[in-house]
């Protein structure tokens, strides 16, 4: 019973937030029976979430990026899972199976709050106690058997809003068992990474974004670096790169307005960069939209 197939964005959320709010934006929910190697999912790496249940046994994982000893990472009846954005992997099926997802994006708070639980999103994993709660299942198996009237249509607003209600029980339900890490904390930053998000088109110098913080730009560069792991043209550039697979898979707009959407001189500068990032060109990424 099929929910939406390659479902445009059509929700226009806050790109920031204040502290402590989330925004979720839905991209695709969609409920699919795959059977035994319909899968495609070959050396995939997308800058969105996913959440995955299956009614059966019998989908796996492997995940390019772990050894080999952890890499297999299988799909179990009845539980629910998130892949994170940047898990790179492939994926089979053994046997039929009835495989629901939901793509979607976190907004708001979230880019202050994940690098604290950066040990906790390498791979997949399994949302804890989530299957247990009968409110859950009950939530879950409405949005699983909702059903639209035409494929080319959006879900409706009930469809949207008890499919955000999953996720937001569901990062919950994670929260209250990641301890935070000490000393994380990057509300320091949230001026710049909020001009980041709403400038992607016109990308800011170091140097106006260390203004924005109130610190020089040596000092805003290093503490950039040690806090998230990156400097700030790194980032800079992850997300011009996020932004842009989101609106190759999720939108029809054409590679040129989406490279000048995203701060690219032009659709051949983003093909570099992007193959560079995600092995393949945006032509070749939109083409290989997975579940």
């Amino acid at each position: 019973m099929r929910i939406a197939e390659n479902m445009k964005i059509t929700e226009k959320t806050p790109l920031t937030a204040p502290s402590g709010e989330w925004h979720l934006r839905i991209f695709a929910v969609e409920q699919k029976p795959l059977d035994r190697g319909q899968w495609k999912a070959h050396d995939v790496c997308s800058p969105f979430w996913r959440f995955y249940a299956n009614d059966r046994d019998g989908m796996e994982m492997e995940l390019l990026d772990a050894p080999r000893e952890t890499g297999r990472f299988a799909l179990k009846t009845g539980r629910f899972y998130f892949v994170p954005p940047g898990v790179r992997f492939s994926g089979h099926t053994r046997e039929l199976v009835r495989h629901f997802y939901i793509h979607f994006d976190v907004l708001g708070a979230p880019p202050l709050l994940f690098p604290t639980f950066q040990a906790h999103l390498a791979q997949p994993f399994e949302i804890p106690d989530f299957s247990a709660s009968e409110s859950v299942q009950k939530l879950a198996r409405y949005v699983w058997t909702r059903d639209i009237v035409n494929d080319d249509e959006p879900p409706d607003a009930p469809t949207v809003l008890r499919a955000k209600s999953l996720l937001f029980e569901a990062f919950a339900a994670c929260l209250e068992r990641w301890p935070a890490v000490p000393g994380a904390d990057l509300e320091w930053a949230r001026p710049a990474l909020e001009h980041i998000e709403a400038h992607l088109a016109q990308p800011p110098t170091n140097a106006k974004l260390a203004a924005l913080c109130h610190f020089s730009s040596d000092y805003f560069i290093v503490r950039f670096r040690i806090s998230l792991g990156q400097t700030p043209g790194q980032y800079l550039l992850e997300r011009r790169l996020a932004v842009a697979a989101q609106k190759l898979v999720f939108s029809g707009e054409s590679i040129e307005s989406i490279a000048a959407q995203t701060g690219f001189c032009d659709r051949f500068h983003l093909s570099r960069a992007f193959k560079t990032r995600f092995g393949l060109s945006p032509a070749a990424y939109r083409k290989n939209r997975t579940a």
